[in-house]
């Protein structure tokens, strides 16, 4: 078969097309330069991806491993070097790392990649109880009243979602958070309660939360002053029993039960904002820290309080694990090291053409 003139243009054409494209191939994967054989294909070096690591001790630098950069073509034998090395100590923030392969010709290949260590998230106390009545102890009840009524379930309680939370936040450390909830407890009970508990747990940290039960019995506003003088009490025996830091909720809203699940009519609801007002002016002045509870579960009472007004339903006590997470990491959370400004030089030598997409400029 033959061609003709314009026939033969076209296919010196494509194979010019073809030619241009597998060189723009080569290129994305690793410079060159150097003699090449006739009987090799062209060396080519590929750097694996950028690397993230976290450095789980929060120490000035790490150890890090990387996958040896792959090589295809040249003259055997190819040694591959990079600068740094995989298992050099790489400092907190992003570090270049540049890579060569020589073969046995004296071609020389290039790439780049970049390793980034991140400290991870620390707190300066891990050791936590929480203490209050049944909204501690985990009492959940469904949104509407059904066949299923509260039942005790601390595994989806304020406390055990915190501390899930706490766990994958800080993942170098060792959080623990003790649940000393007791479900119908008053203000008196919990002060009388409290010197024990702390003595079993020693913690660092006090996540209080009662005062409900108190203004549920009475619903006066003369009941308030000794809710807030007991609370006042518990901060102050938490102290002296070496607690660091202590937080105390506000206490949440009610709402009207639904149809069938309970006679009890709810706390008008400007008693609880008042006894809240009185809460957060006494930890002010004991150096207690305040966390919302009553604006965690205010935006969506209908969903977050449960059949019977008064007890949280499961996305109620998440919405109140995430307002006592949100205060513990602003307020216990480790300033973060600055990462270094530090970087390794380029490696003198042959190829330092630089690589699509490599940190080298």
């Amino acid at each position: 078969m033959t061609y003709g003139k314009s026939s033969r243009a076209r296919f010196v054409g494509w194979r010019g097309l073809v030619a241009t494209a597998a060189a723009a191939l080569v290129a994305s994967c690793g410079s060159h330069h150097g003699p090449t054989s006739p009987d090799h294909d062209p060396l080519v070096i590929l750097c694996p991806v950028g690397q993230a690591v976290d450095d789980l001790t929060n120490a000035p630098t790490m150890p890090v491993n990387f996958q040896a950069p792959a090589t295809t073509g040249g003259q055997a034998p190819v040694t591959v070097v990079c600068n740094p090395a995989s298992g050099t100590s790489f400092t907190l923030g992003q570090t270049p790392v540049s890579c060569t392969a020589t073969d046995a010709a004296g071609t020389v290949a290039s790439c780049g990649f970049a390793v980034t260590v991140a400290p991870v998230p620390m707190l300066s106390l891990t050791s936590f109880m929480a203490f209050g009545d049944s909204l501690t102890e985990g009492e959940v009840e469904p949104q509407q009243h059904g066949w299923r009524p509260f039942v005790t379930d601390p595994e989806h309680g304020y406390p055990a979602v915190l501390l899930q939370l706490l766990q994958q936040r800080y993942k170098a450390q060792t959080i623990s958070l003790a649940n000393e909830g007791r479900g119908g407890e008053h203000v008196a009970d919990g002060y009388i309660r409290l010197q024990g508990v702390l003595d079993a747990n020693t913690p660092q940290v006090l996540l209080l939360f009662e005062g409900i039960n108190d203004l549920n019995d009475t619903r006066d506003h003369d009941e308030i002053p000794q809710i807030v003088d007991t609370l006042r009490d518990d901060i102050r025996e938490a102290i002296a029993h070496g607690v660091e830091t202590v937080f105390v909720s506000t206490l949440t809203p009610q709402r009207e039960p639904t149809p069938g699940a309970s006679i009890r009519q709810p706390v008008d609801d400007q008693l609880i904002r008042d006894a809240n007002d009185e809460i957060r002016d006494m930890a002010a002045r004991e150096g207690a820290i305040v966390v919302d509870g009553y604006a965690a579960i205010d935006v969506d009472v209908a969903t977050l309080v449960g059949a019977d007004g008064l007890h949280l339903t499961v996305a109620g006590y998440q919405a109140l694990a995430n307002a006592f997470f949100t205060v513990i990491q602003q307020n216990l959370e480790l300033p973060a090291a600055p990462p270094s400004d530090t970087a390794p030089t380029m490696p003198a030598g042959r190829g330092g053409a630089r690589v699509p997409g490599s940190p080298w400029p």
